[in-house]
């Protein structure tokens, strides 16, 4: 048991470290970390002993008290040379096998397995693992950022390319004004820029052989209307969404229903749960009913024989989605809880939470410099929260029915603080919206996903239901657009600290137990700013444009 808290309050000092390594400007050389951590060691080791020793009874009262704190300073410090030893690494641009710093601006012939890809009216801009330089042969994958002109050439993810690039360091323009883009970097990892040389061409050397990429292949090839909506939803690939389909996205709150998250891997997982219960039931009554008495299936307790079909299930659609960074981290999520919960110890929520937070931050260290982690974790604290207040129960279909609206509508206005503060906007209507086209996309997720299914069995009816779920989905974006253009109310804006802060109290106020009596007049007040907010002072507002002018910064005043 004690060793069990030990290691807790280690966990809890090494998530302390990397949250708090996020504010530091500096982090401390990993030689100072290195011999603080041997300091602490020496320290803690002299307590007990002279405790042993000399019978000092303040320290071996307070012993369990004093270990606790240095095992969360040592949780601290492994953490900051983690951290240390990551970020070094990142910036070393030199390993064993091959220098890039003296290549530094130099055309280089490389082939390149692609990760990512963005495109513009002129520019692709690809992710890619260098794996191979003309010359040198294979070296150890190098995270790149490679453009090139467009020139109608599709690019996708697990395809191999080759081309004459000049690269340099991952580096942005420091520009407080804008976009982060150093942030984005090394969020992402990419250690190398480049840009393919002009007139040369980027040849295509592997045609891809992931799931991922067969089954974008596969909906190009049925030549389905406007299949873009689909291919995002099911694959992940947004590529042919435009600017005007972002907008529409954005304007409708609904643009994480086409970005792979925890949701639709919740979603898929909820109905392989179902459906491989249903199976495993179905066949117990059926052999029982044909006298066969010793059974290998047992009569209750099934979460065990449905863990492993229905985490295959959820790793086949994880490569589905060529293993973003969302849907792998709820993968790794939904394993942590499987495997703690058939333990013989029961242990905590807190603790599980932390272990699971723990874990992710160790194997996607940098992602929590990004807005996804934020939004994910805040959207598991949230419905934690909602369960913890609301109690809910589902044992009637109506009671179930009522708890997934309560939660819905619970995550919608309580996640509205963090959409403010990362994206600066929030759609009035984005709850009532998403309350109803979640379902929907559920059921469309379910037919794409048969309907990929089929295609390898009974290629005529896979592909009957994948041009059924399309229209659905084309039907649903057709109404987003109505609604958009018909009946669109407006958007905040505000993205003042004091306008988050309001967002927030509001948000807690409303879900909390108690406040009775400070409940509605912090509704009042918080709606009337929100209102406020929306509505123009002065029909000639002055505007601030600030403009990226490479070395410096322009700004302009407009009336």
């Amino acid at each position: 048991m004690l060793i069990r808290k030990y290691i807790i309050n280690i966990v809890i000092g090494f998530v302390f470290a990397l949250f708090g390594a996020v504010v530091l400007p500096v982090l401390p050389e990993a030689k100072t970390v290195f011999s603080a951590l041997a300091l602490l060691i020496v320290i803690s080791l002299s307590l007990r002993i002279g405790a042993k020793k000399f019978n000092a009874q303040l320290v071996v009262r307070n012993l369990p008290t004093i270990q606790y704190a240095f095992a969360i300073t040592l949780g601290v410090l492994v953490g900051l040379l983690w951290l240390s030893k990551l970020t070094a690494d990142y910036y070393n641009l030199a390993s064993d096998r091959f220098d890039w710093a003296q290549y530094i601006g130099k055309p280089l012939s490389v082939s390149a397995k692609i990760t990512d890809v963005k495109y513009n009216e002129y520019v692709v801009r690809v992710e890619a693992d260098v794996i191979d330089v003309e010359g040198v042969g294979k070296i150890p994958p190098t995270r790149a950022s490679i453009s090139f002109d467009n020139t109608q050439q599709r690019h996708y993810p697990s395809q191999t390319i080759q081309a004459l690039v000049k690269f340099k360091p991952a580096y942005g323009q420091h520009n407080p004004f804008t976009y982060n883009r150093q942030k984005s970097l090394f969020t992402r990892q990419i250690q190398l820029t480049g840009t393919v040389v002009s007139g040369s061409r980027v040849m295509l050397t592997e045609f891809g052989s992931s799931l991922h990429f067969k089954a974008i292949w596969h909906l190009k090839s049925l030549e389905l209307r406007e299949a873009k909506w689909l291919r995002a939803l099911l694959a992940g690939d947004r590529s042919q969404l435009n600017n005007s389909d972002w907008m529409l996205l954005r304007e409708t709150g609904t643009g994480h229903l086409f970005s792979i998250s925890g949701l639709h891997l919740g979603i898929v997982v909820g109905g392989c749960y179902l459906f491989f219960m249903v199976l495993l039931v179905g066949c117990r009554r059926l052999l029982a009913c044909l006298g066969v008495k010793q059974l290998l299936i047992p009569s209750h307790n099934l979460h065990l024989w449905l863990f492993l079909p229905v985490m295959g299930a959820a790793s086949v659609y994880a490569a589905l989605a060529n293993w973003q960074l969302p849907v792998t981290r709820g993968l790794i999520l939904l394993a942590i809880l499987s495997v703690l919960s058939r333990q013989s110890y029961v242990w905590a929520p807190r603790h599980v939470a932390l272990i699971m937070l723990a874990v992710t931050l160790v194997v996607f260290p940098f992602s929590m410099l990004s807005a996804s982690f934020f939004l994910s974790a805040g959207a598991v604290l949230i419905i934690w929260l909602l369960v913890w207040r609301f109690k809910f129960k589902g044992a009637l279909l109506s009671e179930k029915i009522l708890s997934v609206v309560l939660l819905q509508i619970g995550i919608s206005i309580l996640i509205t603080p963090l959409s403010m503060i990362w994206f600066d906007y929030v759609a009035w209507y984005a709850p009532l919206i998403n309350l109803i086209i979640i379902p929907i996309v559920t059921v469309i997720v379910y037919l794409g996903i048969i309907g990929l299914l089929l295609s390898m069995l009974v290629p005529s009816l896979g592909a009957v239901i994948l041009h059924g779920a399309n229209e659905l989905l084309l039907t649903s974006v057709g109404y987003l657009q109505v609604i958009r253009e018909k009946v669109w109310l407006g958007m905040v804006t505000d993205t003042s600290i004091v306008f988050n802060l309001l967002l927030i109290i509001l948000a807690l106020v409303f879900f909390l137990p108690g406040f009775a009596a400070l409940r509605w007049w912090l509704v009042s007040l918080s709606g009337g700013y929100l209102l406020l907010s929306v509505i123009p002072m002065n029909e000639k507002l002055w505007r601030l444009h600030v403009f990226d002018v490479g070395h410096a910064s322009a700004i302009a005043l407009t009336r």
